[in-house]
Formats: structure tokens, C-alpha cells, sequence
């Protein structure tokens, strides 16, 4: 199927503009590169390419985007089926320090590192948090941050195609069009699932789980997981097809990758531009910004960009042999993702196609591969699985879910935060707001503490949502211009390890269920012989228990100054002028969910929040 005249002019157009900015025209490159422009975007992904697109609207307004990464529009980014895969070039090559409580091991910090950052490289799940996860931003000091506020922009940025009427009957499918708008991400459910899921579907009934039409609503419950899939061509949507493709020729857009950004540059405390490397020349450059400098380079990059800029804790830009412009403890601190457990079960009776079959079975493969090319369907319309069911404590906990909340309020907040919480009172206030609201939320039915996701099939992961460990993200002092030193602290609250033992204990209890006694299921991880928690926590030390789902957020919390917090709810940064964050690393409490489309709303809202600063309609 081709695309239309309109898309396709726009993906040649895309095309032709980067290959003469990093390619063909030298000087053309260096002229970009040394220029003045009204905004300076660092960071081509979700965020940065949102922003750019809503930035560039009016032609008088001049807009450079600046990103590391390349262009990538090979099928690997485009077809669903391989975003099920790691795709190497398109990454950052990032390991973690050692992880004290989970076995001294490293772990891989994933970001993406190609114009269109995470959307590119991510498993395309479009969902988003409880409604009691977006007000609690609002409770931390940010007016304008709330559920009611960003549904607004979780709707302008997505549209859902609903499948035709024979594929909803066939598989179920529920979905709710008023949770979305007629924005540029497209949204849909794939054209195929395996003969697994309706028994899944029937396990969570018999767990008397809620379920839930629209999960893009913010109820906790079971619900079909949409995937950012263009429905029409039945390809990958991501921030680069959605916002940048289309506007590629907006002569008043510059997009250039290939470029790393060192250090912002200050006239006293007023950003004037950024210091740039150009990576395919070794040569460096500065680009001047005359309205604002804006970062989107992701929750473990922005924060080290300011750490090179001069700003951030002081010990850390000391260490690092950075003048100290601001001592801004925040930048780095404050680290979140969800913690995930990687189980495993034998269906000895599974189905004749199954989740395992596109590997294990050639002729299948092959022909869903000629399926996919001549018609836009069969398995190769599906990425990660649809299936997931978002929970309360209250619901995989029913016993304990006090005791563990409990237990959280009674801590002397210090005892299980990094080192450098103990030199910042601000810091420790912080984490004691953010705490109060997460003891409320264990407390809650309407907060998710809990994912299970599922294709069917025997593996499944069950993500901790609600973490209360917080990890940092700080220059390597032996190489502050390298990748930053990345710990996530993972587990090392024991809050955070009794709420992976709940979560592994109630993922057992789905495998158990009668509805999916069909397939004979034998758990292989942990094992059926590992059941105590003392076992448990050996599995989980030993490699059972990843620190990171992929989701790396809030290094630069939006929360007031004195409680650690690192821009405002105008998004700009404590101490200094002319420097916003549009990113991930905003967020002062992670939602839980797949974070893209929150992403893609906070950058919309901060599209709209710039545009007002600068009296831009």
C-alpha cells in the first residue's frame, strides 16, 4: 500500500533536508551550526520534535533542533513486529554503576539516540497513568499540572483508528474515542492477536479484576494497551512521522543530527546559546538562542548537560572540575523508573501458533512476513503485546497493602536515600512530599502500583509502578563530557522489595487460575521450588529483577526550589534565565505507565506554555 502524495513529499522532504545538513553540505552544516535562531531545541526525540513542530507554526519564529543520534527509516523502526527487538544503532550504549542490592550487577540504561528518541526504538505502547498519578503533580507545588489538565494535551497529540467491525468481534477489542483528539500520533490496535489471550482475559475475570473499556482514562483495571501504529499503512507513528515529517520544509526549521551538545552557554546567569560537537567533524560550534534555550535531551542526558553548564550539586560540578554558576541540587537526584520482573512459565498444552512460534517455527514466520508485505496484517501488525492489567496495592496486597504503607510512613526518609540527600535539606523535604502522596496512593483503589503485560503466552513481566527507592544521575568525574555515572539505587528501599514480592506472589496467582490450567503452565522463573521470601529475594538479587523498564524520568523534577525541585510549572530552570526542560526528567513522580504518551502531552503543554511566555498564539 503507498502512502499518500501529501506523506510521502513530506517523509522525501525530511530526507533532502538532512542529507544536505549532515551530508552533502558542509558548509551549509557549519553556517546552521554558528546561527542565531529564537529557540534552540537539544534533543531530537519525543519532546524536542513536538515542540519544534508547535515553535515553528509561525514563519517568523526561527527554530534549531540539535540531536545526537541519526535518521533511521528502515523497516527495523517501521514495521511493529520488530519493535518486539533490541535495536542497537539506534541506542545509547549506557551500563549502570554496580546495583548494591541487586547483586552488584550492571544493567543497561536504555535511551534512545536517533531523531525521533524513544518513539523510534520503544515497544509502541500508547497508554497513560491513574488519574491520581498526574494530580499528584499538582499536589507538589505545580499549579496547572493535574489529570484534568493534561487530558487537554493526551488528546491534541493522538488519534485512534478504531479496526474494522470483524476484528473488534473477533478478538474483543474495547476503546473509548473520546480519550483521544485528531493529533498527529496515531493510535490503534494491531490486525492480529494469539489464540492465547482470551483465556488471559478470562484469568483476570476469575481475579475478579475490574475491566476497564478505555485504559487511556485513568481507571485502574484490565484493558486493552493500543500501540502507536499507523493504522492506514499499518507501520510504526512516532515523533518523527508525526511532527517532523510533515513540516520537514519549514524553511524556518532546522533539524540537524550527528551533534552533541557540551555546555550552555551564559552571559552571567542568561542563557545565550549552546556549545555543539559536531561528531562528524570533530569541530565544535556555538548556536545562539535570542528567546530560549530548550532542553529535550532526556532524563539522563539533560541532567548532565546543566551538571557540564555549571549547574547542579556542587560537589558533583566540583568532582567534575565545573565552575559552579548554580548550586542547584536537584539536577541528577530524584532518579525513577519501574523496577520489572522478568517470569516465565512452560505451556506443556499450548496452542498450535502461539507467542513462541514467529522464533521456533520458519514456515510460520515466513509466511507472516509475506502476509505482513502484501496486506498489512497478521502478527506482523503487532509489536509488544496489547494485554495488561494496571493495579491498585489494594488489589494484589489485599492482607498487607497497610502493613506496607505503614511501614513506608514510618521511615526516617534519610536512612534508604542516596548520600547526597543528607547535605540538602531541600532535597529530603522533597522526597517527604513525594512520600505522603505515595503512602496515600498505596492506600488507594484508584492508583496503579502494579503492571502485568501480556501477548499471552508464558512470560510475563510484572513492572513496579510506584517506586520509592531514587537513584542519580551525575558526571563521570574521570570523564564528565562521556556518558554520566547511572545508579539507579534499584530496591534499595525495602518498601520496594516487599512490593516485588507482592507483585511476583500475584502474578503466581494469574498463572494458577483455572482459565489458564488448559496449557498446562510449569513455572520455570523463579521456579516452583523458590517460595519463601528469603528465596524470592535471592532470585531477585541473582538477576530476576531488572532496576529499569526502559523508563528513565524525573533527574530535573518540576517541584518548588525548596523542595529539590529543578524548573517551576513554567518549566524553566531555578537560578538561571532563557533555559527550559520539556522532557521526561520533569517529572517529579513517575506515572504508572509506559511513559510516551505523557511525554508527547507534557511537550504539547510546554508548547503552549513557551508560546504564552513570548505572547505567541
Amino acid at each position: 500500500m503507498a502512502p499518500t502524495m501529501t506523506r510521502l513529499t513530506a517523509v522525501i522532504s525530511s530526507v533532502l533536508l538532512l542529507s544536505t545538513d549532515t551530508v552533502l553540505g558542509a558548509t551549509t552544516r557549519e553556517k546552521t551550526l554558528t546561527g542565531t535562531y529564537d529557540y534552540i531545541i537539544v534533543g531530537g526525540g519525543v519532546s524536542g520534535l513536538v515542540v519544534a513542530n508547535r515553535l515553528s507554526e509561525k514563519s517568523q519564529k526561527t527554530v534549531l533542533v540539535v540531536e545526537y543520534g541519526d535518521f533511521d527509516n528502515s523497516t527495523q523502526t517501521l514495521w511493529p513486529y520488530y519493535g518486539t527487538s533490541y535495536n542497537d544503532p539506534d541506542m545509547f550504549e549506557i551500563n549502570s554503576v554496580p546495583q548494591e542490592h541487586l547483586g552488584n550487577q550492571s544493567f543497561v540504561a536504555y535511551a534512545g539516540k536517533v531523531l525521533g528518541g524513544g518513539s523510534i526504538v520503544n515497544g509502541m505502547g500508547y497508554d497513560r497513568g491513574t488519574q491520581p498519578d498526574y494530580d499528584a503533580w499538582g499536589e507538589l507545588g505545580n499549579d496547572g499540572w493535574s489529570w484534568d489538565n493534561l487530558l487537554t494535551y493526551f488528546k491534541k497529540s493522538s488519534t485512534f483508528t478504531p479496526n474494522n467491525k470483524e476484528t473488534i468481534d473477533k478478538y474483543n477489542y474495547t476503546y473509548d474515542l473520546s480519550a483521544y483528539g485528531d493529533g498527529p500520533v496515531q493510535v490503534s490496535l494491531p490486525e492480529w492477536q494469539y489464540p492465547e489471550m482470551p483465556a488471559f482475559w478470562n484469568a483476570m475475570d476469575e481475579m475478579k479484576i475490574n475491566k476497564v473499556q478505555e485504559g487511556a482514562l485513568g481507571e485502574p483495571g484490565y484493558f486493552w494497551v493500543p500501540a502507536t501504529t499507523d493504522a492506514k499503512y499499518q507501520t510504526r507513528s512516532s515523533a518523527r512521522t508525526a511532527y517532523y515529517d510533515p513540516i520537514a520544509s519549514r524553511s524556518n526549521l532546522k533539524v540537524v543530527t550527528g551533534v552533541q551538545a557540551q555546555e550552555i552557554v551564559f552571559s552571567t546567569l542568561t542563557a545565550k546559546g549552546i556549545k555543539l560537537l559536531d561528531k562528524t567533524t570533530g569541530k565544535t560550534y556555538t548556536a545562539y538562542a535570542d528567546m530560549e534555550l530548550v532542553l529535550a535531551a532526556g532524563a539522563i542526558h539533560t541532567p548532565q548537560i546543566l551538571q557540564l553548564s555549571g549547574i547542579g550539586p556542587a560537589s558533583v560540578l566540583k568532582a567534575a572540575g565545573v565552575d559552579v554558576k548554580v548550586d542547584l541540587p536537584g539536577v541528577g537526584n530524584n532518579f525513577q523508573d519501574h523496577a520489572a520482573a522478568y517470569l516465565m512459565w512452560e505451556f506443556q498444552n499450548d496452542t498450535t501458533i502461539n507467542t513462541n512460534s514467529l522464533s521456533t517455527n520458519a514456515t510460520f514466520n515466513a509466511t507472516s512476513y509475506d502476509e505482513y508485505v502484501a496486506n498489512k496484517t497478521g502478527p506482523y501488525t503487532q509489536a509488544h503485546g496489547n494485554g495488561a492489567a494496571f493495579l491498585p496495592l489494594s488489589k494484589i496486597a489485599p492482607e498487607t497493602y497497610k502493613t506496607i504503607a505503614q511501614k513506608l510512613a514510618a521511615q526516617n526518609a534519610t536512612d534508604y536515600l542516596p548520600e547526597m540527600y543528607s547535605k540538602y535539606p531541600e532535597l529530603v523535604a522533597g522526597y517527604e512530599a513525594q512520600r505522603k502522596i505515595q503512602v496515600e496512593q498505596f492506600s488507594s483503589d484508584d492508583a496503579s502500583m502494579y503492571e502485568f503485560s501480556t501477548q499471552g503466552g508464558g512470560f510475563a513481566i510484572a513492572a513496579l509502578q510506584k517506586p520509592t527507592s531514587r537513584g542519580t544521575v551525575y558526571l563521570d568525574p574521570k570523564n564528565p563530557h562521556g556518558e554520566p555515572l547511572i545508579d539507579y539505587h534499584g530496591l534499595e528501599n525495602p518498601v520496594d522489595m516487599d512490593l516485588v514480592l507482592a507483585s511476583i506472589r500475584y502474578t503466581r496467582q494469574i498463572y494458577n487460575t483455572s482459565a489458564l490450567s488448559v496449557f498446562e503452565p510449569v513455572e520455570l522463573t523463579p521456579g516452583v521450588d523458590i517460595q519463601t521470601d528469603d528465596e524470592l529475594k535471592a532470585k531477585i538479587e541473582s538477576g530476576l529483577v531488572l532496576p529499569t523498564f526502559a523508563h528513565p524520568a524525573s533527574t530535573c523534577a518540576m517541584m518548588p526550589r525548596n523542595l529539590g525541585g529543578v524548573v517551576d510549572a513554567g518549566l524553566q530552570v531555578y537560578g538561571v534565565k532563557k533555559v527550559t526542560i520539556i522532557d521526561a526528567s520533569i517529572m517529579p513522580l513517575i506515572p504508572g505507565t509506559h511513559l510516551q504518551a505523557t511525554v508527547y502531552a507534557i511537550a504539547e503543554k510546554a508548547a503552549d506554555i513557551i508560546k504564552a511566555r513570548h505572547g505567541v498564539k
